[in-house]
């Protein structure tokens, strides 16, 4: 079975406060406010503006703020330094006490330039090894890079791709080496 997650987005964000329910951001921002330094606060709020721009309050309902802020600081942890035309790209089994958040399923997380067809290929790529795809969020933020790829402002900058699956759980690492090839 295939789910779509409520992040799946279509190639542009739009961080505008009309996109975003914010009676449903709010306790999401918060969280993030308790888990971060105050120097990282107005990044990370602005990342996850732009991460759950597309979520519905009903769609805030199927993981707890805590959860939520707890993916968004992780996969902007993840994004923070990426050379532009290299991809991130990362397979991971969540647990409270490594990411601050959990699911039943093995994470795939990609952050790229965006360009066509991204979501195709993974999905295609994962569905010839015959894996199932839970969760999929795929927002396109703008962020800026310095000359190194480090992370300098999230909202301005060159599109980039960030892909955010959930697939069926592989217990090994052999598993987790076989489907990162």
């Amino acid at each position: 079975m295939r789910g779509l997650h409520p992040l799946e987005a279509a190639n542009t964000m739009n961080t505008s406060a009309e996109s975003i329910d914010t009676a449903s951001i709010k306790p999401i921002l918060a969280a993030l406010a308790k888990r971060l330094p105050k120097a990282r606060q107005a990044e990370a709020q602005a990342f996850a503006n732009a991460f759950y721009v597309r979520m519905s309050g009903d769609e805030f309902a199927q993981h707890g703020a805590d959860g939520w802020a707890a993916l968004a600081a992780d996969i902007l942890e993840f994004a923070r330094a990426r050379k532009p035309g290299k991809a991130n790209v990362r397979l991971f089994n969540p647990t409270i006490k490594e990411h601050g958040w959990e699911s039943p399923h093995t994470v795939v997380q990609v952050v790229n330039d965006d360009m066509p067809f991204l979501v195709d290929s993974v999905t295609m790529k994962l569905a010839e090894l015959g894996i199932g795809v839970h969760v999929l969020g795929h927002p396109v933020i703008r962020m800026t890079r310095d000359k190194a790829g480090k992370l300098q402002q999230v909202g301005e900058g060159e599109a980039e791709s960030l892909m955010h699956l959930e697939v069926d759980r592989v217990p090994t690492e052999e598993g987790m080496a076989e489907l990162e090839d």
